[in-house]
Formats: C-alpha cells, sequence, structure tokens
C-alpha cells in the first residue's frame, strides 16, 4: 500500500524549497541594488488611485447630477398627476378623465362663441310624454318631457362642443361605446336611467332619460338639428 502521508509530505517539502530558493534569489538582487545605490527611498504616502479632476470638471458632474434629480422628480410629479387625477383619454374631441367615482368630459378644442344654437326636435318621444320645460341661456338649450309614471323623464341638451364639460357617476353606472347614427357616443347606464353624449358637427348633445339603453339610443337616433 502506497504511504499518503509520506507523499504528501515530499511534496511539500519540494514546493517549500523552491519557494526558499526563490526568495534567496530575490534579497540577493536588492542587497547588489542597495550596495549600488539604485532602490529610491520608500515613500510616505499613498498616491490617489483616481487622476486628479479639476474645479470646472467638478462643477460639470454636480451640474449633471442636478439635471438627472430634476429630470426624475418631473417623472414621479407626472406620475403622480395621473395617479391622483385618473387614467385620461381622448374621446371623439373631447378629454375623458377618470376619477374615483366618476367621469368627466372636457372639450379639448379651440374655445368659440357659444351663441347661436340651433332649434332641435326629438323624433320620437315614448307615448305618455309631454313636454315640461324649454330652456335657452344662450351657453345650453335644453328641452325636457316627463312621463305618466313618477320618475319617468327625458331631458336633452344642446352645447357648443367648445364649451362642453360635464361629469358622470361611475359608481352605480357602467360606460359603454356606442354609435348614434354616424356619431360615436358615450353611454352612461344604470338601474334607472341612462346618459348618453355625442357630437353632431361642432355641437355636443346629451340626452338623459329614464329608459334602457335600447329606447335610449332610440331617441337620441331620432333627434334632428333645425338649421
Amino acid at each position: 500500500m502506497i504511504n499518503k502521508e509520506g507523499k504528501f509530505e515530499k511534496e511539500a517539502e519540494r514546493i517549500l524549497s523552491a519557494y526558499a530558493k526563490e526568495l534567496q534569489k530575490s534579497r540577493n538582487a536588492y542587497l547588489d541594488a542597495l550596495e549600488q545605490e539604485e532602490v529610491p527611498n520608500p515613500t510616505l504616502f499613498v498616491e490617489e488611485p483616481y487622476p486628479k479632476v479639476s474645479v470646472q470638471g467638478h462643477r460639470k458632474i454636480r451640474l449633471k447630477r442636478v439635471l438627472v434629480l430634476v429630470a426624475v422628480l418631473v417623472l414621479l410629479m407626472g406620475l403622480a398627476v395621473v395617479s391622483s387625477e385618473g387614467a385620461r383619454k381622448q374621446f371623439f374631441g373631447f378629454l375623458q378623465n377618470d376619477k374615483e367615482g366618476h367621469t368627466e368630459l372636457k372639450f379639448v378644442g379651440d374655445e368659440e362663441n357659444a351663441s347661436g344654437l340651433p332649434d332641435f326636435e326629438l323624433g320620437y318621444v315614448p307615448e305618455g310624454f309631454e313636454l315640461y320645460d324649454a330652456t335657452d341661456d344662450g351657453v345650453c338649450k335644453e328641452i325636457a318631457y316627463l312621463g305618466e309614471e313618477k320618475g319617468e323623464r327625458i331631458c336633452c341638451s344642446i352645447q357648443k362642443s367648445s364649451v362642453y364639460s360635464a361629469g358622470f357617476d361611475t359608481e352605480t353606472h357602467e360606460r359603454k361605446e356606442v354609435m348614434v347614427n354616424t356619431s360615436q357616443g358615450l353611454l352612461f347606464y344604470g338601474e334607472s336611467d341612462c346618459m348618453l353624449v355625442w357630437q353632431v358637427g361642432d355641437y355636443t348633445f346629451d340626452l338623459l332619460t329614464s329608459f334602457s339603453e335600447k329606447e335610449t339610443l332610440e331617441v337620441a337616433r331620432s333627434i334632428t338639428l333645425k338649421r
């Protein structure tokens, strides 16, 4: 059987011997150089591992850091605004702003004079409804019908799109996009009422009814402008 311990001891002895020889060579070379005064005096400080930067360079670095921090702050403020105000998106000329519990619609085009609103009429009114009121304050023109049963109503108004804005309850109402003839519309519907908003040319209609979605759309599609 091979004596492993003896083998390891011989190998260790060989390595130590070789190391001692190299160390002796190094010491001899150092002593020779010392006798010939070729070895410099040891330094008493450690040189900087990085190149020195001028004062102007430091200012540029600080300026870059400040600009980066400003950009980060602007980004964070933008995210905070979006999270606090809710999701926004463009919808047929309006800015649709979804907030907690309600949705706001506001026109994003150029502002115009709201005067000179055209007349309009409902081509379809369910049986039992009678005209209750008609108003025109120069900014909004509205007509209202009441039904025979309590709570039955139709309210329709027209405004210049440039001045239109509204808020809609989204806690108790669902929302979906619909078509009113050739116009895109937004329908909010709940258990007892519906609100529909759509554009015709430069004008915006909103229609409030106590009907189902289907009948509300039927009323909306029957409305015509009197030029």
